[in-house]
């Protein structure tokens, strides 16, 4: 029994040296400008067993994050960003992960997570204003969900942004996405949500229940 224990304690202290000995690579590619081969070293931390220290996710964010802002490298990973803030919110969450988000990111670390809520909006509304809804859709969709991590963390007091439901709806419709259309646009009805932009939302979702029900007669 003793052994077992010897040897899960040296597997366990084996496991933490490669994710060290990966970030620590990953930092210096990541300092080089290297971006792709500092993606390659902390994709390899992350998936070492001892993958639960918050230094590993947090380089994570800080590559991810700066693939994503870098036309040069942005289509080594198409959903970078998205991928940057889930690392960065499985670091908060860990043990030892807000002091591990200070030593890395300093005291102001929680604007990173302001930076990427801000950055998946600007992206969305680009996007929607060219009329590449499905993009748009999915860059709104992560906005809601940073919103929704805010909120759970007690971050903000505000449970449900109406404005970027509306645009998740919106986009689904224009792109004729109509499950998810109505799953946002209810939202916004369930919740008693009012404004032009709404109006759309009500429009939409009572033309949606009729041809569903006058399709049931046919």
């Amino acid at each position: 029994m003793r052994s077992l224990a010897v040897f899960f304690i040296f597997s366990f202290i084996i496991s933490t040296s490669l994710v060290a000995q990966d970030v620590s690579t990953a930092k210096t590619f990541y300092e080089e400008g290297k971006l792709d081969r500092a993606k390659s070293a902390i994709d390899a931390a992350v998936k070492e067993s001892a993958a639960n220290l918050p230094e590993a996710c947090i380089w994570k964010y800080k590559i991810y994050n700066s693939i994503a802002k870098n036309t040069a490298y942005s289509n080594l990973v198409p959903n970078a960003a998205k991928e940057a803030f889930e690392a960065i919110k499985k670091a908060y969450d860990m043990p030892g992960g807000t002091d591990g988000l200070i030593k890395e990111l300093g005291v102001g670390y929680m604007s990173k997570f302001n930076d990427c809520y801000i950055g998946f909006i600007s992206s969305g509304s680009g996007k929607m204003n060219k009329k590449n809804y499905a993009d748009a859709f999915e860059d709104f969709k992560s906005a809601l969900a940073a919103s929704d991590f805010f909120y759970k963390k007690k971050m903000i007091t505000i449970d449900l942004d109406t404005a970027l439901t509306f645009y998740a709806g919106y986009c689904a419709f224009q792109n004729k996405d109509d499950k998810s259309a109505e799953y946002y646009f209810k939202k916004l009805v369930d919740r008693g949500a009012y404004g032009a932009d709404v109006q759309i939302a009500y429009g939409w979702l009572c033309n949606y229940y009729l041809e569903k029900q006058i399709a049931r007669y046919l």
